[in-house]
């Protein structure tokens, strides 16, 4: 009986009072526990859920009109308390719809800030109502209104929401489109394209079946038709009528139901949301680069360039000091620059020598490390100490260097240590001493002249570090000497002691290679920094040869107090340059210049070593950068320079050094190039007339630059580069990553909070604090910099009054997935929650006021975001930002009571199920879809019986179909059972909660409860969506695999003692119970249960009984059989299958089918054979030939199921698969396979009809190993070419034969072969003669006669030959020859349609091998072309002549000459006669009848080789001028050169033969042995003589000429103090030229030629 009105509302009338609906208290218990206590709840009323009739109409009531701030008391609260809004007033809801006008002129006069005053928020939709629109969408009203009030936030800028964070403001409906809207000037459509419902269609049509396609195009055409689409379909439905594509929308989801709801559920939330536009370029093309951001500024000393050239002389070298600058002079004077000007100051600072001395050109200086001296070298040897504060020289030394003083540095913190080096290679420790004033100096050699070390170019004392950060290597006095053959450590401190010297490898180095070397450490002004305290401080040495650059890190280790430091020098990296390095020096820990032989001066970054200690940002940060190599074996890297200067016009000054042993000269530019040590890292460049600053800016003041012009996104730009490495660290930022990050997140912090404290105001415009909200957020999130993203700029955002635009900025970076879920704040969060409670209420008045009007059209059944999705895209975005937060962190208090409000039930169910609560979702929407079928029912019932009676769909799943609330609950059902998430699976939303076994556990409890009303309420809203969800336990692996993890005896009793414990025969028992007790109360109460109850259990119990192992009894499982039955298509009376109404994929006959064999397959219910039968007939008889063949199949009736899949259409189609599938199962059974293999030959005729080569393969690849093959044979005989076929699978390919023995293939073979010849010789004549080649063995008369009956030539010829029947052979050789021949001139002539492509190729591939030989390129090629190709008469003329000439090999000494002559004769007779024949046609010459003559060259040509081959010259040449003598063809010139040139060579060889006979081989070879072993040693005057004395008659000449009479030819070649003559005569010319050069060198014994392999040799051996 059909479920009524009357019976539902009695039903939930009497639940009312057993069960309230609200949410339990372990939901209340999670929630606290959940929240953050530092946030405040919003609201403050308790959580409830909607459950029965009151609480439903409270609810819609308050939706309807939302509460009014001081209202009655007594008004009855909604069942869901709303949150705290701003509202309408009462007057104004009541009085009539405002103008856009009077709307304006109500705002607040109050708001200073603003220029329009605004409307009241409630009265945005009456004033839209009201105001005329221009024609389009209905769906722009909210938009017209925002887009005519000329200020998108006027609704609600100040009104601070009461119960929300301090400073949240409330946000109009208005302003939270214009946020999503990226354009602040055009007005978009209330739905814009990312919430257009066709990305449904597009996601189904790639990846879900058809059907499922079809029903995702359903859920996006809802703006046209379809049930729980469209408002307007819906509305049309209740009425009873059938709008056009409702019932379509109905059919597509009743084919796929999860399917559909899947695709539902994806095109409302999975849709794009495009980040602010002012988002960080970070990785992309548009990042921030040296180049552009001009980091290195070159400038002039120009002042100084006009006081060197007018008082002091050109530089020299240049020389630098954390406070100073120094540049000396030709003259020997020291002018000092200031490093703030980089120039000479006002008042010059020159130290000029005494004038009673002479002006030395200044070679090197240094200053000390308190900048009270400077040490300064003269090109003469002189050593000078300057005393700073009076200018003067303190001490003079002049006796220790001979040469030009290279390189000198002060080698302590004081003045009083000084080393020198000079240009003789002597390194020199110099001690200065004051006693009463007076400076001396006591010279001490460290390192005299040595040829391995060579000459110091350099000295490099270690930098010192402040005492706080010391290392062992500060107190060593480390000192590197770099020089022109090694590099050499050692320490002065507390003695002199070389700790390692480091030789260059000269294998490949050239004479322009010079060595440079520079320390690389922390800097003292890099260690005042906090981040640069940080660094390491182990010293690394660069060391520069060649191409490439060494890092050795010099490091000192000490065990114990009492023990000496352990020295360690190690290679930490290796990197390649593109060219000769000149010079390196350092600027910096990471930073180089470098110069190279392009004189190039190029600022290099080195790469980021591997940090270890970098977590997930520092892997980030190293991305863009190279690792450094890490052990000497490594290969070297090839660095990138951030910046590259030309200082080829600079001139750069240099000392010309010459090594100790003097075989190197080179330009060596070591005091070219100081560093000033400053903030700001300047590299001084001295040329030979000025000198040039480079000044290597600092990141800070780049972005000081860009604050100050206001550029703030292009700083954090920078920034955000430093942090992932695309920017080098240059001088602000420590080298490691780790260390570089964090320095940059501090800074980037400072300018982040400096900018929007100094630029965010209230009164700031919104376009620009919506830009500096995508600014500041996309840094912080890019730099994952949290606490400054929900602090700082939180903050910010919040005291400015701008908190709306911050939560609306921050969200799409929510949804994209670019925040963690364990990186979201609470207190955030819960702002952005309580931005939406306005919007949403704006929308959903909106939303009604549409249908209201009539725009919409009739009102549907309920109007929220899953029914009328286009109007409501707040809503849809809401829930789908939900989905990607951390709802552990959200205000749960706000959020169930907001999404309730509002319908967000997805959104809702997801709180749920993130807490681990899977039943209160159920109960909650349980509630609501049993008020929502009351509603659907009074509809129909109220539209009129009869056209409820028309309804596409059943009465009894109306709520199923037409509710989309319904679908939810039970989609969600289906998830759950199926342990996959809702709504969506974590790969399309990653981090949703996945649910575990205890889910499971816990919606059987709540559902199969025995004093709850959970089952019966879901079997009265739809009992094919409760049981086919209950199937699911069964069906789905994960969901089986769960149900054995609980099914415990030990465990919690979950479903009662009687159900204990959780297995799934237990859990099938309890879900009968339950609809045995539902049954029971229904017939208790009269309130009938849904007419398909049973139905839709037979179903269950088909899906799930085979998967449980249940018994079911025989009685029981017939009546399923029987509901399957019914199922089939032909089911009442063998009618057509049924049309019309609504047809649920879950019950379609393919699927009843196969449930029906699996339940057949789990339990054999008939007893008798007899009873089998009626039934497979029977089954067969309704359609269900699938079953019928199954069962068949099972008790081994081959025969029947064969015919039963020939009759169906679907299975015909596999027929052969099964066949071959159950063959390969049956493959120990050989009963099985041969009744198989004799069934499958009976319908033979069947099988070839439907597909015959399928056929043929069938039986001949798997017949052959199991069947008998003589019957399958004698089946075979009226299918030759099958029969063929498997006659070729047991002869030829033997492996595949099943035989007992290799007797029995014998017996077979000669029983059956002369079958398959004459198969062969009928279906494929060319297959014969490879036969019968390879089977030797053959009856040959029986094939012989089966050859000559069926014309196959080539195989008759071969047996006959064999036979030794050579007359016949030649008879049937020729005739075959003149047949083919005639052919081909036919296919030429007159080519038929389908040859012509062939015939064009073949005329073309004839005129290539034409030309080819015309221009004599060789024959070769015009050999090897194999010009017939594609023809088939041409292939064969010439494979008859390939017969041929292989006949006349195997046959040469049985033919006779006579018969060999008839064959080659014959066959070059009747070549030439076509040739001639198609010469002398008349008329110009076609393409065709030129490669016609050609290709009968080719064969006479062919024809002409065999004949000279096997017959006599002389013979040959005779016949061919008696038999072609008066032929006018000239085509007779190259094959007598042939012959001609045969017999030359013939008589060639005689008269060779005859002269070698004729020679005495033995007598110079006896010569030489008589002479002895010792050569003779010649000069190439000898050779010269030796030719020159013989007779005029001889042939002597010069060497290299020939020697014509003697038929020899010498060219002497020195060979290790030989030389050689090489011969190209006879023996005995080499004996006679041996005897010549000997007797001209004197004829002294013992000296003779010898001969080698490769010639004739005279000397010494």
């Amino acid at each position: 009986m059909a479920l009524t009105v009357e019976s539902l509302l009695a039903a939930e009338s009497s639940s009312e009072d057993e069960e309230s609906i609200a949410a339990p208290a372990r939901l209340q218990a999670a929630a606290n526990a959940a929240a953050s206590p530092a946030v405040p709840a919003v609201g403050g009323g308790e959580v409830a859920a909607a459950g029965g009739a009151e609480a439903a109409g409270a609810a819609s009531a308050a939706r309807a009109t939302p509460p009014v701030a001081g209202g009655p008391s007594g008004a009855a609260a909604p069942a869901f308390a709303a949150p705290p809004i701003v509202a309408p007033s009462a007057s104004a809801a009541a009085s009539r719809p405002l103008t856009i006008a009077e709307a304006m002129a109500q705002g607040d006069d109050s708001d200073s800030d603003q220029d329009v005053a605004r409307p009241p928020p409630g009265a945005a939709h009456a004033a839209a109502a009201k105001a005329p629109l221009a024609p389009g969408p209905p769906l722009r009203v909210a938009r017209s209104l925002t887009a005519a009030s000329a200020d998108t936030d006027a609704l609600s800028e100040d009104a601070d929401t009461p119960g929300g964070p301090a400073g949240m403001k409330a946000v109009g409906l208005a302003e939270v489109m214009a946020m999503a809207d990226s354009s602040d000037e055009e007005a978009a459509p209330l739905a814009s394209p990312s919430f257009a419902p066709t990305s449904a269609a597009a996601v189904a049509a790639a990846v879900v079946a058809p059907q499922v396609a079809a029903a995702a195009a359903a859920v996006a055409g809802g703006a046209v038709g379809g049930v729980g689409a469209a408002p307007s379909s819906l509305a049309e439905g209740d009425r009873g009528e059938d709008p056009p594509g409702a019932s379509e929308g109905v059919a597509v989801f009743a084919r796929a139901p999860w399917a559909w709801s899947a695709e539902h559920e994806k095109s409302l939330l999975l849709h794009n949301v495009e980040e602010p536009s002012t988002v960080l370029a970070g990785d992309s093309n548009e990042a921030p680069t040296v180049a552009g951001l001009s980091m290195v500024e070159v400038r002039q000393c120009s002042e100084l360039r006009r006081m060197l050239a007018q008082e002091f002389g050109l530089p020299t070298c240049v020389f630098a000091h954390a406070r100073l600058v120094g540049v000396g002079s030709l003259r020997g004077v020291v002018v000092l620059l200031d490093p703030q000007l980089q120039d000479v100051p006002s008042q010059p600072q020159a130290l000029c020598p005494p004038g009673n001395e002479e002006a030395v050109a200044v070679t090197a200086g240094a200053f000390s490390a308190d900048a009270s001296s400077v040490i300064v070298g003269h090109k003469n040897g002189h050593v000078a100490l300057w005393d700073l504060s009076t200018r003067k020289i303190a001490a003079s030394v002049k006796d220790v260097h001979s040469t030009a003083v290279v390189s000198i540095v002060f080698c302590r913190s004081s003045w009083q240590y000084a080393l020198s080096a000079d240009a003789a290679g002597n390194v020199l420790l110099l001690t200065f001493t004051s006693t009463l004033g007076r400076r001396r100096c006591q010279a001490t050699m460290l390192l005299g002249q040595s040829s391995n070390i060579g000459i110091t170019l350099r000295i490099l004392p270690l930098p010192q570090l402040p005492s706080q950060g010391g290392n062992p290597t500060d107190s060593l006095c480390l000192v590197a000497l770099c020089a022109t053959n090694a590099t050499v450590l050692l320490t002065l401190h507390p003695s002199v002691q070389v700790l390692q010297k480091m030789q260059y490898n000269t294998k490949d180095a050239v004479a322009s290679w010079i060595p440079d070397a520079a320390w690389m450490r922390v800097s003292p002004s890099d260690l005042a920094d906090s981040a640069g305290a940080a660094r390491s401080r182990e010293p690394i040495l660069c060391i520069a040869f060649g191409q490439t650059l060494h890092m050795m890190r010099v490091s000192f280790t000490k065990q114990d107090p009492s023990t000496k430091e352990d020295f360690k020098i190690s290679l930490v990296g290796k990197y390649r340059w593109g060219s000769l390095i000149l010079g390196v020096t350092a600027l910096n820990e990471s930073v180089l210049a470098l110069l190279d032989h392009n004189k190039k001066l190029s600022i290099l970054q080195l790469p980021v070593a591997p940090d270890p200690a970098a977590s997930h940002s520092g892997a980030e940060g190293g991305k863009g950068v190279a690792a450094a190599a890490t052990g000497a074996g490594s290969e070297a890297l090839r660095l990138v320079p951030v910046h590259t200067e030309d200082v080829s016009g600079l001139s750069l000054v240099y000392h010309m050094n010459t090594s100790v042993d003097g075989s190197r000269d080179a330009r060596s530019h070591h005091g070219a190039f100081a560093v000033f040590q400053g903030r700001s890292r300047t590299l001084y460049a001295c040329g030979m007339k000025q000198v040039w600053a480079l000044q290597i800016g600092r990141w800070g003041q780049k972005v000081e630059e860009l604050v100050q012009k206001n550029e703030w996104s292009a700083a954090l730009e920078i920034f955000l580069a430093l942090r992932k490495g695309t920017l080098p660290p240059l001088l602000d930022f420590p080298h490691p990553v780790a260390a570089r990050q964090k320095a940059v997140d501090s800074r980037t912090t400072q300018v982040i909070q400096s900018y929007l404290v100094n630029r965010l105001l209230p009164d700031s415009p919104r376009a620009q604090a919506r830009q500096m909200a995508g600014c500041a957020v996309s840094a912080c999130i890019e730099m994952r910099l949290w606490s400054v993203l929900y602090k700082t700029v939180f903050e910010c955002f919040k005291v400015a009054g701008h908190m709306n635009v911050y939560c609306s900025t921050l969200e799409p970076f929510i949804v994209n997935g670019r925040i963690p879920r364990s990186q979201m704040d609470s207190e955030v969060l819960s702002s952005i929650l309580q931005s939406y409670a306005l919007p949403l209420e704006e929308e959903s008045l909106s939303a009604e006021q549409h249908f209201k009007d009539g725009t919409g059209g009739a009102e549907p059944l309920v109007v929220d975001c899953d029914h009328c999705p286009e109007l409501f895209p707040i809503a849809r975005r809401l829930q789908q930002l939900v989905l990607y937060v951390e709802v552990t962190q959200l205000d749960l208090n706000l959020a169930i009571r907001l999404f309730t409000q509002h319908r967000l039930w997805t959104a809702l169910v997801h709180i749920y199920c993130a807490l681990g609560d899977y039943a209160s979702p159920v109960e909650l929407l349980v509630g609501e879809c049993t008020q929502l079928a009351k509603r659907c029912l009074l509809k129909a019932n109220a539209s009129g019986d009869a056209d409820a009676a028309q309804a596409p769909e059943p009465t009894e799943e109306r709520p199923f179909l037409q509710c989309l609330l319904v679908r939810k609950l039970f989609f969600f059902l289906h998830r759950t059972f199926e342990l996959r998430a809702f709504p969506c699976d974590s790969k399309e939303v990653p981090g949703l909660a996945h649910p575990g076994p205890k889910a499971i556990v816990e919606l059987l409890r709540c559902i199969l409860r025995a004093d709850g009303p959970i089952f019966t309420k879901l079997l009265r809203l739809s009992p094919l969506g409760l049981f086919t969800g209950f199937a699911s336990l069964f069906t789905s692996p994960s969901a089986n695999h769960a149900l054995a993890s609980q099914a415990s005896a030990d465990g919690p009793c979950v479903l009662g003692a009687d159900f204990h414990p959780l297995t799934p025969a237990n859990v099938f028992k309890a879900i009968e119970a339950a609809l045995e007790r539902a049954r029971r109360h229904a017939n208790e109460d009269g309130l009938p249960l849904p007419a398909n109850t049973d139905s839709e259990f037979l179903w269950f119990l088909a899906r799930s009984a085979p998967r449980a192992g249940l018994g079911l009894p025989a009685a029981r499982c017939m009546e399923v059989v029987e509901h399957l039955l019914a199922s089939a298509p032909g089911a009442a009376a063998g009618a057509p299958p049924r049309g019309g109404g609504v047809h649920f994929g879950c019950h379609s006959s393919e699927e009843a089918e196969q449930l029906l064999i699996g339940l057949l397959g789990a339990k054999d219910p008939f007893a008798q054979r007899e009873e089998r039968e009626r039934f497979a007939a029977r089954a067969a008889r309704v359609g269900f030939l699938g079953a019928a063949a199954w069962l068949h199949e099972r008790h081994g009736e081959h025969g029947k199921a064969l015919d039963c899949r020939l009759q169906d259409g679907k299975l015909r189609e596999g027929v052969f698969e099964y066949i071959i599938t159950r063959l390969a199962e049956a493959s120990d059974d050989a009963a099985g396979s041969a009744a198989l293999v004799e069934a499958t030959l009976q319908r033979l005729l069947k099988l070839v009809e439907l597909d015959a080569e399928r056929c043929a393969v069938l039986v001949c690849e798997q017949f052959a190993n199991v069947a008998d093959h003589s019957s399958v044979l004698q089946r075979l005989r009226g299918y030759p070419k099958m029969e063929l076929q498997y006659l070729e699978t047991l002869l030829v390919r033997r492996k595949l034969g099943h035989w007992k023995d290799s007797d029995e293939h014998q017996r077979f073979f000669d029983a059956h072969v002369v079958r398959y010849v004459e198969l062969l010789c009928t279906h494929s004549p060319t297959a014969v003669l490879p036969f019968i080649m390879e089977n030797e063995a053959l009856p040959l008369r029986e094939c012989l006669e089966l050859c000559r009956r069926f014309d196959v030539t080539d195989a008759s010829i071969h047996l006959l030959e064999r036979t030794g029947d050579f007359p016949l052979v030649l008879k049937l050789l020729l005739g075959d020859y003149s047949a083919a021949l005639e052919k081909l001139h036919g296919t030429f002539a007159e080519p038929p349609e389908s040859a012509r492509p062939a015939l064009a190729r073949v005329v073309k591939r004839l005129s290539a091998i034409a030309a080819a030989r015309g221009q004599d390129q060789g024959s070769k090629e015009a050999s090897e072309a194999r010009w017939w190709e594609g023809l088939p008469d041409a292939r064969r003329c010439v494979g008859l002549l390939e017969q041929a000439s292989e006949m006349s090999a195997r046959n040469s000494n049985i033919m006779t000459e006579a018969q060999l002559e008839e064959l080659w004769f014959g066959l070059l007779r009747r070549t030439v006669r076509w040739q001639e024949q198609v010469a002398v046609a008349q008329g110009a010459k076609t393409k065709r009848q030129v490669g016609m003559a050609s290709a009968f060259e080719e064969l006479v040509s062919q024809a002409m080789a065999g004949l000279l081959a096997f017959l006599s010259l002389p013979r040959s040449l005779k016949w061919i001028c008696e038999e072609f003598g008066p032929s006018r063809l000239g085509i007779w010139r190259g094959p007598v050169r042939s012959l001609l040139s045969g017999l030359n060579f013939q008589l060639g060889l005689l008269c060779a033969a005859k002269a070698v006979a004729a020679q005495d081989v033995v007598k110079p070879f006896s010569a030489v042995k008589h002479r002895g072993s010792r050569g003779l040693r010649l000069a190439p005057g000898d050779l010269a003589d030796a030719a020159a004395a013989d007779p005029p008659g001889d042939a002597g000449r010069m060497p290299g000429e020939a020697v014509a009479a003697a038929a020899l030819t010498f060219v002497p070649a020195e060979v290790g103090g030989l030389f050689k003559v090489r011969l190209a005569g006879t023996a005995r010319g080499a004996t006679d030229l041996a005897e010549r050069l000997t007797a001209s060198a004197g004829g002294s014994a013992g000296r003779s030629a010898f001969a080698r392999p490769e010639g004739w040799y005279f000397g010494s051996r």
